[in-house]
């Protein structure tokens, strides 16, 4: 691509471009660092390719893209929001929301600084980059019970010996669970991923470009049906002793592998079908140079979001003051820091966190335990509020409400019942970012806002646990209450 000697002013725009791009890169650094993250393993490990082959697009169309276009004058106003949005999502630590507003940023960037044309050429390849994204996991359910219902109709037609309840098929000699890993989003997203490089190598109309996406995805889910199917029938005949059903995930890529023939020769007639000018995708038609000034002021709004995080983030956060959640229970309870020895092992399933204050309160021979898992600074994977953090494993809660107890502060709590193998507990457990505290978890998240600019990042999980009698735990309920209350 050509362009004219630059005269004194485009250098010097050029330069504030440069910059400034570098700016957002610092400032988007965190977002950029999490792809790593989230493709070293498992469900997203496709997104190394993802990320190349899309790298190698852009730089295939550069000509088209840098051409420059009919403006969109006030296309920095969305590029201001969504850098806004970015914002509230980098300090709320939610990482697929980061991911996939970095890639609207790059969009409305475009759109801002070179036109309607390029933005056309990059929205596809974009689409395309939204595969490698952590964003198709509510997916799993859906797909786990077509493969439970598909599996269900196998067993039925072989006649197999078989009951099907919920997730589980138990044979006669054991059981085969269709687990969320055994839904097939991974070989779902790697069919996806093989039909769109096909497309934006080979399809130019939008209807073969469908058909060629809907054969991807169509094989790949019955790919894995064959997948858990099958390995049901093994189950059977040999009596769940054959070593497929512990590497059950190499059995799957080998028939996902042997799938991908009839899905290539599904590509090769589809492309046959492609040719014709009817349909056929209009490449942009550009003016040969980008205007500097709208790329410096699209490249600011792509900052401000950034830049406030980078700002902010940067101010020392104020010291944690350790405080008693119940400074009335002096007067009636013992406050014990060396935590006395706890009848059980139970522990909430949260992780991260920087470290846990214990103590016991004691009064008139009850006893109430008190644990704070407090995060100093969250980040990814160590915050208060995440997708694995939860009181107790879903199937060892018995009962669980929010509720108001009578408390001088007002607070709202959660109350769980908690099955464990020494028996019941009563969990009273509530949430604390920065001054605020709640029972609620998107509260919580909220909160995470006004504890950023008040550089109070601190936060802790604070749980109340007492073990329950054999019929009920009414004792331990008005222990907790009296606990609140400040006396009996």
């Amino acid at each position: 691509m050509n362009f004219p000697i630059p005269d004194k002013r485009d250098r010097f725009l050029w330069i504030c471009v440069a910059v400034a791009s570098f700016l957002a890169l610092i400032g988007l650094w965190t977002t950029i660092r999490g792809f790593h993250r989230t493709w070293i393993g498992g469900t997203y490990s496709h997104g190394y390719f993802v990320a190349v082959f899309c790298g190698w697009m852009v730089w295939k169309r550069r000509d088209r893209i840098f051409s420059g276009g009919e403006k969109l004058a006030v296309a920095w106003l969305p590029l201001l929001g969504v850098s806004f949005l970015w914002l509230l999502a980098a300090i709320m630590n939610i990482q697929a929301a980061q991911q996939g507003l970095l890639v609207l940023i790059g969009l409305g960037w475009v759109a801002a600084g070179l036109g309607g044309a390029p933005l056309r050429v990059l929205v596809p390849i974009a689409a395309m980059f939204l595969l490698a994204l952590p964003v198709w996991d509510p997916l799993v359910p859906f797909l786990q019970w077509l493969t439970v219902v598909v599996s269900t109709v196998a067993v039925t037609i072989l006649q197999i010996p078989a009951t099907v309840d919920g997730e589980f098929i138990t044979l006669p000699d054991g059981v085969i669970q269709v687990a969320a890993t055994c839904a097939g989003l991974n070989s779902f997203l790697v069919g996806l991923t093989l039909g769109a490089a096909f497309c934006h190598l080979f399809l130019r109309r939008w209807s073969t470009v469908l058909a060629a996406m809907g054969c991807a995805a169509g094989i790949s889910m019955v790919a894995n049906w064959i997948r858990v199917a099958s390995l049901t029938v093994i189950g059977h005949v040999s009596r769940m002793q054959s070593g497929l059903l512990d590497d059950h995930i190499t059995y799957g890529w080998i028939i996902f592998t042997v799938g991908l023939v009839p899905m290539f020769f599904l590509f090769l007639r589809i492309r046959r079908w492609d040719s014709g000018s009817r349909g056929k995708m209009k490449g942009p038609s550009g003016t040969g140079r980008p205007d500097l000034a709208r790329l410096l002021m699209a490249t600011a709004a792509a900052l401000v979001g950034p830049m406030v995080f980078m700002g902010f983030g940067a101010i020392p956060a104020k010291e944690t003051a350790e405080t008693d959640p119940f400074p009335a229970a002096g007067i009636s309870w013992a406050r014990t820091e060396l935590p006395l020895e706890r009848p059980f092992s139970w522990r909430p399933t949260f992780a991260g966190e920087d470290y846990i204050l214990a103590s016991t309160y004691s009064a008139d021979g009850k006893v109430v335990f008190l644990n704070r898992f407090v995060y100093l600074d969250q980040e990814q994977g160590a915050e208060l509020i995440g997708s694995t953090n939860r009181i107790s494993d879903p199937s060892t809660v018995l009962r669980e409400r929010v509720f108001i107890p009578p408390d001088p502060a007002g607070r709202w709590v959660r109350e769980a019942i908690v099955q464990t193998e020494g028996g019941a507990l009563l969990v009273w457990y509530w949430y604390r970012v920065g001054t605020k505290e709640t029972a609620f978890s998107y509260r919580a998240k909220l909160h995470e806002i006004e504890a950023f600019f008040r550089r109070r990042p601190d936060a802790e999980l604070i749980v109340l646990t007492s073990t329950c009698s054999e019929t009920d735990c009414d004792a331990a309920f008005r222990a907790f209450l009296s606990l609140f209350r400040g006396g009996p």
